[in-house]
């Protein structure tokens, strides 16, 4: 399968992502100093005052959930979508789709198309190829 940069799955929704950045995640961005992508995340707490990960793409005002991805990018003249921290992106965006029904659920357009007949409904299903380029 290939990504055919619609947004989609930069269309957030809980029920479909994990919405948290790992701990390496926030490493790297505070290693880049890229202040402007700390700037939506929330340190999530345990029950016992420990960190236990992060919320991504929470509205520095609001402190909520944002609708769609604010690194989401529609192309000049296109109606292609692109990144704007691509090469920076949290592991849980890397790892999209986890599964073809995973894709699926998201209406990924390149899942939803080649999806054979009861495919995509077991986790044992491969995940799609992407470009990752």
């Amino acid at each position: 399968h290939h990504c055919l940069q619609c947004g989609k799955c930069c269309k957030q929704s809980p029920d479909l992502f994990e919405e948290t950045a790992s701990i390496n995640d926030v490493a790297t961005w505070i290693a880049a100093k890229r202040f402007d992508i700390l700037r939506w995340v929330d340190p999530v707490i345990g029950p016992s005052a420990e960190l236990v990960g992060f919320d991504i793409w929470i509205g520095p005002k609001t402190h909520d959930y944002v609708s769609k991805c604010p690194w989401l990018r529609k192309r000049k003249g296109e109606k292609l979508c692109e990144c704007a921290i691509y090469d920076l992106r949290p592991q849980v965006c890397r790892d999209f789709p986890l599964d073809l029904a995973h894709g699926k659920k998201a209406g990924c357009p390149a899942c939803v198309e080649e999806l054979p007949s009861g495919a995509g409904q077991s986790t044992e299903d491969p995940k799609p190829q992407r470009n990752d380029d």
